[in-house]
């Protein structure tokens, strides 16, 4: 069965990669699981949480998962890509405090980079936003986050050669070289761009009328940024909107439960990656930012995390699927001309 969806921007048929299934996606979680548990199990003992990456979560979720896409296909920005943001991030932590200015600056700073290398890997933008929300300063950070990616990348690289996942790491349909012209044809315009910046100036007043940073959680930026510059045709934007606040709510508190009950420790992480894993197969969903937010209490170590924790990424996450249901009827209001949504085809 070949999925073809038809790109609002462009009408142009892609055809999406090659997805794993029955055991090879459980043996591709696992294995995700296993790298970051034993990244974040290194910088627990060595005592330095603050250091721990959730959206590597994320990143390892879909280059293991999703071995013929966009993630997987471009080891180079996976390895230096994050790494550059988080240098941006870090730049910004050091000399703006938290805000809407900081927030901004992050935003648009991982924005233009992923623009200007014409980068997919949009976790990116979480590891700028992880320093400028929990505070972090230190220059190690973005060191530390490019250590990461390339034991990463060199793990989804072994990964691809194994012989069972091999054969489905390729397009069925379109070459890469024309799946990424597609993309490319859907940069993001003026419109997304402003309307992202709006999302970020209402959430960040939301973080400050409550005291609530969660409420603007960094893997929420991602979904920000990549939702309003593709509003239908991010991975996930093909499934109901009420289905992320869901997939998020539970996996935190998977996440928010292995913390409490686990001892600190490699198993922790893993127990967060696989755990949301199996949610987001029996919700059908493509949601690798919720992968993220099963790993955020790791770096709640100086403020940990309540059973509050859980309703307060449910609401952060709810609140920005109510901005693109808005943004969306905008677009279908003063945008009348704009082709399908979306077609599925099975």
């Amino acid at each position: 069965m070949l999925r073809i969806i038809n790109s609002p921007s462009t009408g142009i048929k892609s055809a999406n990669p090659a997805l794993l299934s029955g055991w090879r996606l459980a043996l591709a979680m696992l294995a995700a699981a296993g790298v970051i548990g034993c990244s974040s199990g290194i910088k627990i003992a060595l005592h330095v949480n603050q250091f721990i990456l959730p959206e590597m979560g994320a990143l390892a979720y879909g280059v293991f998962t999703r071995p013929g896409g966009a993630w997987a296909r471009a080891p180079l920005h996976v390895t230096l890509i994050p790494g550059v943001v988080a240098v941006i991030g870090t730049l910004v932590a050091r000399h703006i405090p938290y805000g809407y200015w900081s927030v901004l600056l992050t935003v648009s700073g991982g924005i233009s980079v992923l623009r200007l290398c014409r980068s997919p890997i949009a976790p990116a933008i979480s590891c700028g936003l992880l320093p400028v929300i929990f505070g972090i300063t230190d220059w190690w950070y973005p060191v530390n986050v490019v250590t990461t990616t390339v034991m990463l990348a060199i793990a989804a690289s072994l990964w691809q050669r194994l012989p069972c996942i091999a054969s489905r790491s390729f397009l069925k349909v379109e070459s890469l070289e024309s799946q990424q012209q597609s993309e490319e044809k859907r940069e993001p315009n003026i419109l997304g761009i402003v309307a992202c910046g709006v999302f970020l100036v209402l959430a960040v007043t939301l973080v400050k009328i409550t005291g609530l940073r969660m409420l603007l959680a960094p893997p929420i930026g991602v979904l920000a940024v990549e939702m309003f510059r593709y509003p239908w045709t991010a991975p996930w934007a093909k499934r109901p909107l009420w289905l992320p606040p869901i997939a998020c709510f539970l996996s935190a508190s998977i996440g928010l439960a292995a913390f409490n009950f686990l001892p600190m420790g490699p198993l922790v992480g893993a127990t967060g990656i696989v755990g949301t894993g199996l949610i987001l197969w029996m919700l059908k969903i493509y949601l690798p930012p919720a992968v993220a937010v099963s790993m955020l209490p790791l770096v709640m170590i100086d403020s940990p995390p309540t059973l509050y924790f859980p309703l307060w990424i449910a609401f952060g996450v709810g609140f920005f699927c109510l901005c693109i249901a808005a943004y969306r009827r905008v677009i279908d209001i003063f945008f009348p001309s704009r082709p399908e949504d979306l077609v599925e085809k099975t």
